[in-house]
C-alpha cells in the first residue's frame, strides 16, 4: 500500500504512537504535586528531631501512590487492551476489503445516473 512512497500506517502503529505520547506525560498531576511535598519532607529529615514519625509518614504517602498507581495502571491496561482488539479489527477489515478488490477490480456497481422513463418522472 505505498502512496507517493510513503507507506500508509496502520491503526494498530497509530495507536502504538498515540500510546507512546500519552506514557511519557505524568498519569496524575496531584500525584506529581505529593512527590514533590514527599521530597520536601525528606530535606527536612536532617532538622527533625523525632525521625521515626516522619519516616512513616513518607513510608505510607508513597505506598498510597504505589496503590493508586497500580489501580490507573490495570484500568488502562484493560482500555488499551480493548482499544488494541478494535485497531486490529480495524486492520483485518482494512486487509479483507483490500483483498475483495483485488479479486473483484470491477464488480458490477450502480452507475451514477440511471435512466428514469419519463412517465415514472414526478
Amino acid at each position: 500500500m505505498a502512496n507517493d512512497g510513503k507507506e500508509q500506517q496502520t491503526a494498530v502503529e497509530k495507536l502504538r504512537e498515540e500510546w507512546k505520547k500519552k506514557d511519557m506525560e505524568y498519569k496524575v498531576p496531584s500525584d506529581v504535586a505529593r512527590l514533590f511535598h514527599i521530597v520536601a519532607a525528606a530535606k527536612d529529615l536532617k532538622d527533625t528531631t523525632n525521625l521515626a514519625h516522619l519516616v512513616a509518614s513518607l513510608a505510607r504517602e508513597l505506598r498510597g501512590l504505589e496503590m493508586k498507581q497500580a489501580e490507573l495502571d490495570e484500568k488502562e491496561e484493560k482500555e488499551r487492551a480493548k482499544e488494541m482488539a478494535e485497531a486490529v479489527a480495524k486492520d483485518a477489515q482494512a486487509a479483507k476489503e483490500a483483498k475483495e478488490k483485488e479479486e473483484h477490480p470491477q464488480a458490477p456497481s450502480r452507475p451514477a445516473y440511471a435512466y428514469t422513463p419519463p412517465e415514472r418522472r414526478v
